[in-house]
C-alpha cells in the first residue's frame, strides 16, 4: 500500500534524553504520524500508526550514538 506523507509543522521534541527541532509529518488520511529530526541526519524520533495489521503502535527513539 502506498502512503503519502506531508510535512505539517516544525515542533520541539524530546527523545533519547535530548531536545530536537523536528518535522511532524502526517499521512493523508491521518493514519500515520512521523517526527523527523530537522538536522542533517533526519533521525526518526517517533513513528505512530497501525503497523503490520496490529492496533495503533508508537516507536520512540531511546538511544542514538
Amino acid at each position: 500500500a502506498q502512503v503519502n506523507m506531508q510535512v505539517k509543522r516544525m515542533v520541539n521534541f524530546s527523545a533519547a534524553g535530548k531536545r530536537y527541532k523536528a518535522f511532524l509529518l502526517e499521512s493523508a488520511p491521518g493514519k500515520y504520524r512521523v517526527w523527523l529530526d530537522s538536522g542533517e541526519k533526519r533521525l526518526p524520533l517517533r513513528i505512530d500508526g497501525s503497523l503490520a495489521g496490529f492496533s495503533n503502535m508508537a516507536m520512540i527513539m531511546r538511544e542514538h550514538n
